[in-house]
């Protein structure tokens, strides 16, 4: 009898560490990285901020880099690297609106040329909690 209640014990904890392996797996992996921000092309400033030539890379249901800093006059690019469908929409509270992209599929970009300084918060519809800022410099 105790060696049955043994193995049923032993069933329980591989059940329950498979099942926590599972859900945090199928997290997404902006949950997992949330904030980070991802050096550019062009390095880093001082305060941690990507300085690039204007691409960001959606991946791992993020922006890549999540806060971008471009000069006035870049054009910046998003390209989906996920299959699920992402896009660029400026969030209500950001000073400066302007960002209204397409759903984009795999492979897809989107491009704004930022023509005034300020700082753009934006996100993508249908993943709201994916967030990122492209501040623009002189």
């Amino acid at each position: 009898m105790k060696r049955g209640f043994g193995l049923i014990l032993i069933a329980a904890v591989v059940a329950a560490i498979a099942g926590v392996l599972l859900v945090n797996s199928s997290r997404p992996a902006a949950d997992q990285a949330a904030n980070q921000t991802v050096p550019a092309a062009g390095g880093e400033t001082g305060d941690g901020q990507a300085e690039a030539d204007g691409r960001v890379t959606v991946q791992g249901f993020a922006f890549k880099p999540a806060v971008l800093t471009v000069k006035k006059g870049t054009t910046v690019t998003w390209t989906n690297r996920d299959s699920a469908k992402h896009n660029v929409v400026s969030a209500e509270d950001s000073p400066a609106q302007g960002l209204n992209g397409p759903l984009l599929a795999k492979g897809e970009s989107y491009e704004y040329t930022f023509t005034e300084t300020g700082t753009y918060q934006y996100f993508c519809e249908p993943h709201p909690y994916m967030k990122g800022t492209v501040e623009v410099t002189e």
